[in-house]
């Protein structure tokens, strides 16, 4: 019998394309290949669960979406398309999905009734400069 004592052993697991998060469901953009200089509206068609209409209008499991947040963040509320066919589908590292409850925390809404919203997470490289804060400071002696 021969044996030889392995220096370090690394193993690698699979992505894991979806996590159940309490009530957000959670997909790694980077499990869902894109061509290169896709948008985010290719990506979201890849995704189970998620229909987009020639129009652009998003529904996950059926149910409408009432918003695209970024990082959290509202942003393009009033017109979804702008976020998903401007920005670029590489510059995401996951995607969440979840009830929109924020005005209704007591969920008196009926759940087939209450739709969704999309959060874009985008990935630290495009954090920084994308959804940085700006600061400014001055005095009044040097103008």
């Amino acid at each position: 019998l021969l044996s030889k004592m392995l220096q370090e052993v690394t193993v690698k697991g699979e992505r894991v394309p979806v996590v159940m998060k309490k009530d957000t469901l959670e997909f790694d953009a980077e499990a869902f290949k894109t061509r290169p200089n896709a948008v985010v509206e290719d990506l979201l068609r890849k995704l189970p669960g998620v229909q987009i209409d020639h129009d652009g209008h998003i529904t996950v499991n059926g149910k409408e979406i009432s918003k695209i947040k970024i990082n959290d963040k509202d942003f393009f509320v009033n017109d979804p398309k702008i976020a998903t066919r401007n920005l670029e589908a590489d510059m995401i590292s996951k995607v969440q999905v979840y009830d929109d409850r924020e005005n209704d925390p007591d969920h008196i809404v009926p759940d087939n009734e209450v739709k969704k919203i999309i959060n874009l997470k985008f990935k630290k490289k495009f954090t920084d400069g994308f959804m940085g804060n700006a600061e400014a400071d001055a005095d009044n002696d040097h103008r």
